[in-house]
């Protein structure tokens, strides 16, 4: 839907093959890092992958230089154009 739009895998380890030439293919840079935020002892460990957003968003290793930051569940499903959703950002009262 959004051909100009980077999107950057931001991990802790490198995607196994097959799956990090079809990143590549994609057009999906992957940018590594270390995964600081831990949760609380008895978090389900289902969750735990949620608090790297937090490490990802620190460190500007997601996306260098960005002026708009769109963060979905891993499991999005995409089935228009995302017009009205970056309209809405742009007249957001809480701009960086």
């Amino acid at each position: 839907w959004h051909p100009d739009t980077r999107l950057v895998l931001a991990v802790d380890v490198a995607p196994p093959h097959p799956f990090d030439e079809e990143l590549r293919q994609l057009g999906v840079t992957t940018r590594l890092g270390t995964f600081a935020h831990r949760p609380p002892a008895g978090f389900a460990p289902r969750f735990a992958t949620s608090l790297y957003l937090l490490d990802a968003l620190r460190s500007g290793r997601a996306v260098p230089g960005w002026d708009r930051l769109v963060v979905t569940d891993r499991d999005l499903l995409c089935m228009e154009l995302l017009n009205r959703l970056l309209s809405a950002l742009d007249r957001a009262p809480l701009r960086r």
